[in-house]
């Protein structure tokens, strides 16, 4: 990759991220301008819209929520609040966006099979107690519950099994589900993530939380 000092694009992208933030640190490529310059929510969302404009970018790939807050008050962004959910951020760096100007394009950063990387946790954590994503294939497709376990199922099978008295009124839901169409990080759409390199994935792990479906 060309220096900073030594390409004029370098230079301009520099330029435009010291004025529009008035930074007062040193920058460099690696410079996360999220963390690094603490810019945020409706701040960052002017932000790229200027730099878009500046240096002509078509940012059809940009996924907001990936590397910054929300946007004012978001549904999301109570639920998130309500629940102490804290979404794993990527860094935006000022090499990021020198790439995207040259390449008049926000280049797709994500390689995973999935959105971001708190759905892929989730995806992960499926059938633990607590939070996770279980992914299911049915006639018309795949979809996504996004569940809560108060046990795992191993121990689910053994309250079952043998019940046991725990001093409450009233029944105790050991496990809920409720199906989402869009990734509680990001925002993103769900069924967009199944695709003809990503079927034979989400059918393996559909295979995998078959124990796990309600």
């Amino acid at each position: 990759m060309t220096p900073l000092l030594s390409d004029p694009l370098h230079q301009r992208v520099l330029h435009f991220v010291a004025a529009q933030t008035g930074a007062r640190v040193e920058l460099s490529e690696q410079t996360d301008i999220a963390r690094g310059l603490g810019l945020d929510g409706d701040d960052a969302h002017e932000f790229m819209r200027a730099f878009a404009r500046a240096f002509d970018v078509d940012m059809s790939g940009f996924a907001f929520a990936r590397h910054f807050g929300p946007e004012g008050l978001s549904l999301i962004g109570l639920v998130r609040t309500v629940l102490r959910v804290r979404r794993p951020r990527q860094p935006l760096t000022i090499a990021t966006l020198v790439d995207a100007a040259r390449q008049k394009r926000w280049p797709h950063d994500v390689t995973s099979k999935v959105c971001c990387a708190g759905f892929d946790k989730l995806v992960a954590d499926a059938g633990q107690r607590g939070a996770g994503v279980v992914v299911s294939e049915r006639p018309g497709g795949f979809v996504f519950h996004l569940q809560f376990r108060a046990v795992s199922p191993e121990d689910m099978r053994t309250l079952t099994e043998h019940p046991r008295p725990l001093g409450t009124a009233g029944n105790v839901t050991l496990a809920a589900a409720v199906q989402i169409q869009f990734c509680p990080y990001c925002g993103t759409r769900l069924s967009t993530l199944v695709k003809p390199s990503t079927v034979r994935t989400f059918r393996a792990l559909a295979r995998d939380h078959a124990a796990y479906d309600l």
